[in-house]
This record gives C-alpha cells, sequence and structure tokens, in this order.
C-alpha cells in the first residue's frame, strides 16, 4: 500500500482502524482469533463505501510490524489532517469506539490494553 498519502480518505480512515486495531489487539501479546475476526468484519462493512482490499491484503503484514504507540498516534494525527475538525472529532469517536471493541472482542480486557487505552485516547483528545 505504500505512503498513507497516496490512498483515498476512506481507505485512509480504515488503514489507520485496521492499524490501531491491530496494535491493541496485539499489546496483550496474543492476538486473538476474535480479535482478528472482528478487524476484519470491519473492514469488509467498509468496503461498501469504498476499495479496501490493499488494506485487508495488507494485514499480515502489519501483524510483522511493531508499532510503537507513537506510531499509532502519529499515524492518527496524519489521518486527522484530511479532515475539517467537525469530520476530526467523528473520526476520533469512531476509532475510540472501534478501540474498544477490538479490546473486549476476547472478553479479556488485559492491564496492558487498558494503560495504552487510556495514553492513546488522551493523545487523540489533544489532536
Amino acid at each position: 500500500m505504500g505512503n498513507i498519502r497516496d490512498i483515498k480518505p476512506i481507505e485512509k480512515v480504515v488503514w489507520v482502524a485496521a492499524k490501531t486495531g491491530l496494535f491493541f489487539a496485539k499489546a496483550d501479546g496474543i492476538y486473538d482469533v476474535r480479535e482478528k475476526k472482528f478487524i476484519e468484519d470491519f473492514i469488509d462493512k467498509l468496503s461498501a463505501v469504498g476499495p479496501v482490499d490493499d488494506v485487508k491484503a495488507e494485514l499480515d503484514s502489519l501483524l510483522a510490524k511493531n508499532d510503537t504507540l507513537d506510531d499509532i498516534i502519529g499515524g492518527t494525527k496524519d489521518l486527522l489532517s484530511y479532515f475539517a475538525p467537525v469530520d476530526q472529532e467523528v473520526i476520533k469517536d469512531v476509532l475510540r469506539k472501534f478501540v474498544t471493541k477490538v479490546i473486549n472482542a476476547d472478553f479479556v480486557e488485559k492491564e496492558e490494553e487498558t494503560l495504552l487505552f487510556k495514553e492513546w485516547k488522551k493523545a487523540i483528545k489533544e489532536l
């Protein structure tokens, strides 16, 4: 997929959501099959509004990456730069809800996930 600047806005949202979801799904050291299914189902649903095949195809390569919280925050900041302030708040809300559902997809919210999620929410609130 390459650089986020080379793709359409809906794909940017899906790309950042997928990366963010994977980051939190792997935060406890276990990428549960239910977390994976939730992320894939989310991407499938969004395919109705735009082409997201590249994002889905890159899920496996995203798994191999070890993004940091700063990487995830930076990706969110870059994404938001494409949108008006009112739309930025909607996107932040969608991402917060998405991450909450990813974290809870395996029915266990671990301390690592909770601490990182608090830091991430604080950081994106300030964006």
